[in-house]
């Protein structure tokens, strides 16, 4: 799942986290410390900037400028959510990749549910 995170440097002017570049992932939290960020998250953009194909040196500069930053990262959901999902759908997971474009003809999962219904008695 893809979330926007507000993230804070600290009084040292360090921000709670650190990136390292992988090969195929791009820029994955690997440490935190006092951040609203999880280890494994990629970061998909900072302040508005893409950065799926940049380089460490080019986060740093990005974080640098400023005592705040957006960053909009891609999170996989726990294994507890994803087991409590419907069979059908677990068929059909779509691992999400930042670097590879959305088919909607291949990434639409629809399923029909039957209808739910409460009754309340006074």
């Amino acid at each position: 799942m893809l979330l926007v995170v507000q993230e804070s440097q600290g009084p040292d002017g360090r921000y709670g986290f650190i990136c390292h570049n992988r090969e195929g992932s791009g820029l994955v939290v690997t440490q935190v410390n006092n951040s609203h960020l999880c280890v494994d998250d990629r970061l998909v953009e900072v302040n508005g900037v893409p950065v799926v194909n940049s380089t460490e040196e080019e986060l740093t500069d990005l974080l640098l400028q400023g005592s705040t930053a957006q960053t909009v990262i891609l999170r996989h959901p726990p294994p507890t959510l994803i087991s409590q999902q419907h069979p059908l759908l677990l068929q059909h997971m779509v691992n999400p990749d930042p670097m590879q474009p959305i088919s909607p003809e291949r990434d639409v999962v629809t399923m029909e549910t039957p209808p739910q219904r409460k009754v309340i008695t006074i």
